[in-house]
């Protein structure tokens, strides 16, 4: 096939890095104005604000999950060695504070929660423990007053994933993209994983991209998102859902292919909303609930105390306790595995011929 024999050099600049960081900062930022919309109902009459929702959550973080895996797939391709060392403590310190967090609320708050929209039931033990494991679609059901942590499951799993797909030939990784695609059509979810493989296909195509580093069939991919995700009239119905994906696919295929050069200024501010991207994203829920809980409900104040509130918290419990802990703990642990290894290989008695 002469799609698969026309490669390209992969045109990545710390300018490109810096515009993945702004556009994933504008899909947390959609998905948080998505959440006040269909769990509080307070942005009903505000045209910018419904503007902005209109966007769609899950086409965000379908965006979330190609830009994932353009840039854990370039990572991994540089750097193999300490590849899921560096991915645990990139997500899991917030990670779970997130989740612990939410335990606290929901009993806090009690069970069930009378929000404008929704109600919000408290997670058993064996949920809430499930979700501190990241199993979360596999065996228990995301946990309800952190309901956007579902997508996080999803994303560890394809991390792990990833050694082996880079082992892998072109057209058995074309094959799997095939059988995510489909199971995203049929719009069902089940556990045991099946929701992994359902939102398996934006990553996958994000590693295509820069792993095979094919010209025309990243085009193809790329044009091939929006189309897909037309099917899908109940997750993708407004025209602005379907836009949001297009946008961040040709997003995706300019910085990629053109060497934009932006200021070091721009760079920084770009560099830093991206930082607060995850926190915004894996904490706005219960946040909102805790404000909504004290009173606060004009929109403008919860978005902007939302993204207050969240630099502090990535810093505490992301940066500071990280370097204090996290980083101690898993040192610690590889270090054991590392003598347990070599106390193993050292052991084996030599096979007599």
């Amino acid at each position: 096939m002469n799609i698969l024999n026309n490669s390209f050099k992969l045109k990545a600049t710390e300018s490109t890095w810096a515009i993945f960081a702004i556009t994933r900062f504008l899909l947390a930022f959609v998905v948080l104005i998505h959440h006040i919309d269909i769990y509080f109902d307070f942005i009903k009459g505000n045209s910018k604000l419904e503007f902005i929702a209109s966007f769609g959550g899950k086409a965000s973080v379908l965006g979330f999950l190609l830009i994932s895996g353009i840039s854990i797939g370039h990572s991994f391709s540089i750097k193999k060695e300490g590849f899921l060392k560096r991915r645990f403590l990139r997500i899991y310190p917030l990670y779970f504070f997130a989740v612990i967090f939410a335990v606290i609320l929901q009993y806090y708050l009690g069970s069930p929660y009378q929000l404008p929209n929704s109600n919000f039931v408290s997670a058993g033990i064996f949920t809430s423990i499930g979700n501190l494991l990241l199993l979360q679609g596999i065996a228990v059901i995301p946990i309800i007053y952190n309901y956007p942590l579902w997508s996080l499951g999803v994303e560890c799993f394809l991390y792990l994933m990833l050694p082996l797909l880079f082992r892998l030939r072109l057209r058995y990784i074309l094959v799997i993209l095939v059988i995510s695609i489909c199971t995203f059509l049929f719009k069902r979810d089940f556990f045991y994983g099946y929701i992994i493989l359902k939102w398996a296909w934006p990553f996958i195509i994000g590693f295509i991209i820069v792993a095979k580093k094919q010209t025309r069939l990243t085009i193809l991919l790329l044009i091939a998102m929006p189309i897909i995700t037309a099917y899908d009239k109940i997750s993708f119905s407004p025209l602005l859902s379907w836009l949001n994906v297009s946008l961040v696919a040709i997003i995706c295929l300019f910085s990629l292919n053109f060497e934009i050069q932006l200021s070091k200024t721009v760079q920084k501010v770009f560099n830093f909303l991206g930082t607060i991207s995850y926190p915004i994203y894996v904490l706005h829920l219960p946040i909102l609930l805790l404000l909504y809980h004290c009173g606060i409900t004009e929109v403008y104040t919860l978005i902007g105390l939302v993204i207050l509130i969240t630099i502090p918290l990535n810093y505490i419990f992301d940066d500071w306790l990280k370097r204090i802990f996290w980083k101690p703990l898993v040192s610690y642990f590889n270090g054991k595995l590392i003598r347990v290894s070599v106390l193993i290989s050292s052991t084996k008695k030599p096979i007599k011929l």
